[in-house]
């Protein structure tokens, strides 16, 4: 898989990124996928190739480079690609490569629990101490959202148990049952 979905950065208001944007969803709503993934190109015919997995690696390494070569060919001008691929160990980090095993947890900018760490709400066996430390902190974090979005959501601190589940969680617990999956969703649904 050449691009993760954990990971995206788009900006409707800069007019290259909304264009990239509008193109994506375009392709997207004309449909042509199939086991040879998008447009027959061989590109997306993987886990979640029929979604942002797929369709952005096929809309870069093809149509937005093809433009960007039209462009400065027109223009008489060498251009950079369409692209820019960034350090995976520093953005969507899945703890899978030997590289991004090692990395110092303060150098990490996202990470994706998926790969080698596991969600943390199934409790997955500890693996490394970056996965340990990935899951620790995500719990603080969630712990963190909890009790700021309570000021403001009766909701939360009412009959939910939100709150006090939160609270119940011990500083530096790393695995989480299904219970914070019920939690998780109240979350979004009043963010």
């Amino acid at each position: 898989e050449r691009i993760n979905g954990g990971f995206l950065v788009y900006s409707p208001k800069h007019p290259a990124s909304r264009h990239h944007l509008d193109q994506m969803i375009s392709i997207l709503r004309e449909g042509n996928f199939s086991g040879s993934g998008w447009r027959k190109s061989g590109i997306g015919w993987t886990y979640g190739g029929q979604t942002v997995q797929g369709i952005q690696p096929y809309y870069y390494f093809t149509e937005a480079n093809k433009e960007q070569e039209g462009l400065a060919q027109k223009l008489g001008i060498k251009m950079a690609a369409a692209h820019r691929e960034i350090d995976r160990c520093r953005y969507n980090n899945m703890v899978q490569l030997d590289n991004c095993k090692n990395i110092p947890f303060d150098s990490i900018v996202s990470n994706h629990f998926t790969g080698d760490c596991g969600k943390p709400w199934h409790c997955p066996p500890k693996t490394n101490q970056l996965c340990n430390r990935l899951r620790i902190e995500f719990v603080k974090r969630c712990k963190e959202m909890v009790l700021s979005l309570a000021q403001f959501h009766p909701l939360l601190t009412n009959s939910s148990g939100a709150v006090e589940f939160v609270n119940s969680l011990n500083e530096g617990e790393w695995c989480i049952d299904e219970k914070f999956v019920s939690v998780s969703a109240m979350v979004r649904l009043l963010a």
